[in-house]
This record gives structure tokens, sequence and C-alpha cells, in this order.
């Protein structure tokens, strides 16, 4: 699904203006696009000593997702980056 056509999701209602949603699809977009080491210096300093393991230990070899709206014991969280072993084990 496309940038745009997730923007569209979000429509103003009397109780709620899409603006952060809005800023939180465009933000996943941009770093969809960043390069793989850059996102990952970039996140290492966000989360400074607060990870077990370097980042770029943890995510080597993953494949990235960011998600947007992602319902997590029963509180929805704007932003959430999954990452999946690309990893084949061995047979």
């Amino acid at each position: 699904m496309s940038l745009y056509s997730r923007l569209f999701r979000y429509r103003a209602r009397s109780d709620r203006e899409p603006l952060e949603d809005f800023l939180s699809e465009a933000l996943a977009d941009l770093l969809t696009r960043m390069p793989r080491a850059t996102l990952s210096n970039m996140l290492e300093h966000a989360f400074e000593g607060r990870l077990p393991t370097p980042l770029s230990e943890a995510i080597e070899g993953a494949n990235l997702a960011w998600r947007t709206q992602v319902l997590a014991n029963g509180v929805i969280a704007d932003l959430v980056l999954f990452a999946a072993s690309m990893r084949r084990a061995k047979g």
C-alpha cells in the first residue's frame, strides 16, 4: 500500500483530527526509505544505553518493516519496527 493511500485512511471527525496519524505515516515512509546503516546508527543513538545488544547486531540479516497504528496490549502504538529473520535454517 502506498504512502498516499495510507494517508487517505485518516479522516477528520468531530472528536479527532488526523494530523498525528498523518505524521506517523509520513515518518514511517521516511524511515522505510532510509539506508540500513543510517537507520541503525540513528536508532542506536536514540536508544543509547537502553538496549541489551547493539541494534546493528539485532537487525543484521532481518527483514525490517515499519507499521503504524499497531494494537499491542490494548493500546494503539503510533509506530512499530518489526524485524523478521531472513536467515534460513540449515537442514
